[in-house]
C-alpha cells in the first residue's frame, strides 16, 4: 500500500509538471464537464487515472496511523512517552536530517555556479527544516522552503506528538469517536479556509493541506481500523487484510469528497459576479 501511495505521489507531480501545476486541481475547479471539454486529449485520459495521485499522502497517514497505534491498540501496551519519542527519532531524523543537510549544500553550490542568488537559503530558514517547520522563509519565497517534498514529513512528525501528548484522552474516550470527530472537523476546516476567504488573511501554517491539527483526523482513521483489527472486529467482513484495504479506501473517499466540496465551494464564491450598480442599489 505504501508503493501504490508513493507511485500515485510521483505520477501526479509528473502529470502536473506536463500539464501545469494546477492541472491536479482543474477537474474541481471547473467542473468534470467544463475540464474534459477544454483539457487536451492526453490530459483528459491520464486524469482518471493519475489526477488524483496527491490522495497518496492521505493514504500514507492513514497507514502509519494503523502501524504506530497496533502495539497500543486494545489497551496492550501503555504509552511511555520518552521510550516512543526516541524511537520514533531515530527511526526518521538522522535520514531527514542527512538528506535535509545534502538539499541545502546542493542548493547553494548551484546558486554559486550560476551566480544567481536564491533567498531560501538563510540560515532561518535552514534552522526552520532542522526544527520540521517550514515557515521560516523570506517574503515571497515559498513558504514550504528549500524541498517541498518535506512538508509531509513534518506533518508525520507533529502527528507523534500530538499522539503522545493526547494518548490517555483518545483511549479513555475511544479512538473511534476521537477519528470522526477530528475527521469532521477537518473537513469543516477545509470549507471554513476556502470558502470564508481565510487564506488571505490567516497564517501560511494554517492552510489544510499543510496544518496537522487539521489533519489528524486522517492518521487516527488508521489507528481506529488498528482498534478494529486487535478486537477482531475487521474479521467479520471476511480477510482482515481485505477489510482494511476497503477501509482505508473508504477513508480516501470520504477525504476526496471533502475536498472537492471545498475547491467548489471556494471557485463558486471567486467566479460569482458582482452586481451592477443598478442591482445594487434597488
Amino acid at each position: 500500500m505504501r508503493g501504490v501511495a508513493s507511485l500515485g505521489v510521483v505520477l501526479f507531480h509528473a502529470y502536473s509538471a506536463a500539464f501545469g501545476d494546477e492541472a491536479g486541481f482543474a477537474f474541481f475547479d471547473k467542473g468534470p464537464a467544463a475540464f474534459f471539454e477544454e483539457a487536451p486529449a492526453a490530459q483528459a485520459v491520464l486524469h482518471p487515472f493519475v489526477g488524483f495521485g496527491y490522495l497518496g499522502v492521505a493514504l500514507f497517514f492513514v497507514i502509519s496511523g494503523f502501524c504506530i497505534h497496533l502495539p497500543f491498540a486494545g489497551g496492550r501496551k501503555p504509552m511511555e512517552p520518552w521510550p516512543f519519542a526516541k524511537r520514533r527519532f531515530l527511526r526518521l531524523y538522522p535520514v531527514f536530517l542527512l538528506v535535509t543537510v545534502a538539499n541545502f549544500a546542493w542548493v547553494l553550490l548551484g546558486s554559486t555556479v550560476s551566480g544567481q542568488e536564491n533567498r531560501a537559503l538563510t540560515g532561518q530558514n535552514f534552522l526552520g527544516h532542522l526544527l520540521l517547520w517550514f515557515y521560516w522563509v523570506p517574503d515571497g519565497v515559498s513558504t514550504l522552503g528549500i524541498n517541498a517534498a518535506f512538508w509531509s514529513i513534518a506533518i508525520e512528525a507533529h502527528f507523534y506528538v500530538l499522539f503522545a501528548l493526547f494518548f490517555s484522552p483518545l483511549m479513555r474516550l475511544g479512538v473511534g469517536k476521537c477519528a470522526g470527530v477530528l475527521f469532521a472537523g477537518g473537513v469543516a476546516y477545509y470549507l471554513w479556509w476556502y470558502v470564508s476567504g481565510a487564506r488571505e488573511t490567516q497564517p501560511a501554517f494554517m492552510e489544510p493541506r499543510y496544518f496537522s491539527l487539521a489533519r489528524f483526523g486522517e492518521w487516527l482513521i488508521g489507528a481506529w481500523l488498528a482498534e478494529l483489527y486487535v478486537r477482531g472486529h475487521l474479521r467479520r467482513f471476511g480477510k482482515s487484510l481485505v477489510a482494511v484495504l476497503a477501509s482505508c479506501a473508504g477513508g480516501l473517499t470520504l477525504i476526496a469528497g471533502a475536498m472537492l466540496i471545498a475547491r467548489r465551494s471556494s471557485s463558486s464564491a471567486t467566479s460569482r459576479p458582482s452586481p451592477s450598480p443598478r442591482s445594487a442599489s434597488r
